[in-house]
């Protein structure tokens, strides 16, 4: 029996080797059953068959990429495939916003934070700044301002993020 199973495994290995179908499909308690081989117009009806399926997903997926993320699933697969995207990471955070979701919009951009390596100093000062936004806006207590903008200015350059802060503090009418 185990003479079989061998081979049974050494043909199915010739077949995926060679591209052919084998003439043996199992061979288990003495019983041969055989295949028929494949046509070549089989193989060119299946082969545009699975042609047309990627196709047609391939046309499902730009139609969503051009309507955006919608769902919470949606804006995860697209942070997979943009890591250090600060677009990205904002629009995600602007969903979680328009959901109520505040400690969870901060908290994803922190997360974007992390992961955006500080080579992107562009993509990570935009982020800084919606952080900023967020503590100014929905902040806690007033201090979660202030230490935010302690941090981004030693993780970033103090004068981009200062003239940010002050435009902030402008929009928000917090500026005597």
């Amino acid at each position: 029996m185990r003479c079989l199973v061998e081979f049974e495994q050494k043909l199915n290995t010739f077949d995926k080797e060679f591209g052919l179908t084998a003439t043996v499909k199992s061979v288990k308690d003495g019983e041969v059953k055989k295949r028929r081989k494949v046509s070549r117009a089989q193989k060119l009806r299946d082969a545009k068959q699975l042609e047309e399926q990627l196709r047609e997903a391939e046309r499902s997926r730009l139609t969503k990429d051009t309507i955006g993320p919608q769902t919470e699933d949606d804006y995860r697969e697209l942070l997979l495939t943009n890591k250090a995207c600060s677009a990205t990471w904002i629009q995600y955070i602007s969903f979680l916003l328009a959901a109520g979701e505040h400690e969870r919009a901060r908290a994803t951009a922190r997360r974007g934070l992390s992961i955006i390596p500080f080579e992107e100093q562009k993509e990570r000062i935009n982020l800084w700044i919606v952080l900023l936004r967020l503590e100014v806006m929905y902040g806690m207590h007033d201090s979660a301002a202030e230490t935010a903008l302690a941090e981004a200015c030693s993780n970033a350059d103090d004068y981009t993020i200062l003239t940010n802060m002050a435009d902030i503090y402008q929009e928000n009418e917090m500026l005597d």
